[in-house]
């Protein structure tokens, strides 16, 4: 038999909120000393911890990460656990060719030349060993749905600092389609493909051969003007976009474990910016209610209403008594 809650409690639940006790007050610290520069970063498909298999930390392998900073684009390059129970051997070798000559496409669209440096051509060297090794998480940014904190609570006091951005990670699998291209009966269509990501010097010759086509799509002369060559205007500003993130270079980044010194300062940091000035709140009602979405302005008529009303009968009330 459940044991029931005598009349105190029930009043203390159900009953008025002013008899409720409080069990503890925490001060909060809202900081912006690391903006814009703590981001969340979520792993959908991941279903073990991001870390160097046990396999590849004894061989010498370990995490990678780069970045497209004006693309606002992030990868991750994580050691795969390559012991013959875990890895196919023959197919990441198959695989492994597939994505150096990806690497290759990639470098090109940048405008590099084949290596850089001696460590580009060391790099390079590895990679044409031809054996898949690691899986590469791309990033995609996520549009939050309202304003995020990371907090922490320390010495019974919370400490919070706004999160910038959202991006979710997941494997990119991009050397499948040069597989893909490999496997699949050649046509004249692959001629055309061939043609348009030759080099500057061959593209510039192929350009001087070809005639130039404008295809003009049937409509009303607006959609016409806004549609040239069968393009629309949001399409073009997408093909343009994803050209110049294919144009931008990777830049190297260096990945810290929470192990790592420098993961400790910047965390420590968090609570030594922190300031005890007290924040005043100086939005208005009116203007919380308006910013809920879905809710009409007739809506927050209504509720800033309700609300006046049971200010005034609750000093209304607290007159009569006083006078009473």
């Amino acid at each position: 038999m459940e044991p029931t809650a005598g009349p105190e409690t029930q009043e203390g639940v159900y009953g008025h909120p002013d008899n409720d006790e409080i069990v503890s007050s925490i001060p909060i610290h809202i900081s912006r000393s690391l903006a814009p520069h703590i981001h969340l970063h979520q792993f959908p498909l991941l279903t073990r911890p991001l870390e160097v298999p046990e396999s590849a930390r004894v061989t010498g392998k370990r995490m990678k990460a780069r970045a497209k900073p004006e693309a606002g684009r992030y990868e991750i390059h994580a050691p795969v656990d390559t012991r013959s129970a875990m890895w196919n051997a023959e197919q990441a070798k198959e695989y492994g060719a597939a994505r150096v000559e990806e690497d290759a496409e990639e470098r090109r669209l940048e405008g590099r030349r084949k290596y850089e440096s001696d460590e580009d051509e060391e790099e390079e060297k590895k990679k044409n060993a031809k054996t898949l090794k690691e899986t590469r998480l791309r990033s995609e940014r996520v549009k939050a749905k309202g304003d995020y904190f990371v907090g922490v609570l320390r010495d019974g006091q919370l400490y919070l600092h706004p999160i910038s951005q959202v991006h979710q990670f997941r494997p990119t699998l991009t050397y499948m389609d040069v597989l893909s291209r490999k496997n699949r009966p050649k046509t004249d269509d692959d001629d055309d493909v061939e043609e348009e990501s030759a080099p500057p010097a061959a593209a510039a010759t192929v350009a001087k051969a070809a005639r130039e086509v404008v295809v003009a799509a049937r409509g009303t002369p607006g959609e016409a003007a806004g549609n040239v060559g069968g393009l629309s205007a949001l399409r073009r500003d997408m093909i343009s976009t994803m050209r110049k993130e294919q144009e931008e270079r990777w830049v190297d980044m260096q990945w810290d474990d929470e192990k790592a010194p420098q993961t400790s300062e910047i965390f420590e940091s968090l609570f030594s910016a922190t300031s005890n000035d007290a924040l005043r709140c100086t939005s208005k009602l009116s203007d919380v209610l308006t910013g809920i979405k879905g809710l009409t302005k007739v809506g927050v008529f209504i509720l800033l209403s309700k609300s006046f009303l049971c200010s005034y009968l609750v000093l209304l009330y607290f007159s009569i008594v006083r006078y009473s």
